[in-house]
């Protein structure tokens, strides 16, 4: 609801909602405007956007969040969103023409918005927990770890070759490698089972 409340206020506030909450690597890296590394998350560019990233917070999230439990899920998704905006920071000043081949200098000024990396994250969660549920990908029906290794291979040639610009592939793939540490590095798990013992007497 969060994010649509945002969007919501982008279309009717009078100054740009994105230049203040997405995040733009000068103004958070040199201004201090720090906030934006949790705020672009719920910032996005047209409704076509947020329904996307919503739709997959939907499908994948309800079961996440049963898996982890409420707090840890958000902790989850707040920190491969952090992620995401990590790596696309870490390439702006390293390999800028890899977020925006375009125009170098923009690299450090375009900002970066949605929740496309925590997305990825509670997708990458989903794949790994139950690598042999379906998903159906284009319309064909594959087991959901082998849809995360063809999406992956996807964004990260997309981002290598630059040709969808406008897209932060590599915010994509941030998103999966934190959930990949989150899982496998610090053993991110899910929630005690409560076990029920009916005791006859």
């Amino acid at each position: 609801m969060l994010n649509f409340f945002v969007f919501f206020l982008e279309s009717i506030l009078p100054f740009n909602v994105i230049n203040i909450l997405g995040l733009v690597p000068e103004s958070a890296i040199y201004q201090g405007m720090v906030w934006q590394f949790v705020t672009f998350l719920f910032v996005h560019g047209s409704f076509m956007h947020i329904f996307l990233n919503m739709f997959v917070l939907f499908m994948f999230g309800p079961t996440i969040e049963i898996e982890f439990g409420r707090k840890k899920f958000l902790i989850f998704y707040l920190i491969c969103g952090v992620g995401s905006a990590l790596l696309h920071i870490f390439l702006a000043f390293t390999y800028p023409t890899l977020t925006n081949p375009e125009n170098i200098a923009a690299a450090m000024t375009t900002p970066l918005i949605g929740a496309s990396g925590a997305v990825m994250g509670l997708l990458t969660a989903f794949a790994i927990k139950f690598p042999k549920r379906i998903i159906f990908f284009n319309f064909i029906p594959m087991p959901a770890i082998a849809f995360l290794i063809i999406y992956g291979a996807i964004e990260l040639l997309s981002g290598i070759s630059g040709i969808e610009t406008g897209v932060a592939h590599f915010g994509h793939l941030g998103g999966m490698l934190a959930a990949l540490i989150l899982l496998y590095g610090f053993k991110f798990k899910e929630r005690k089972k409560i076990e029920f013992i009916w005791e006859y007497r």
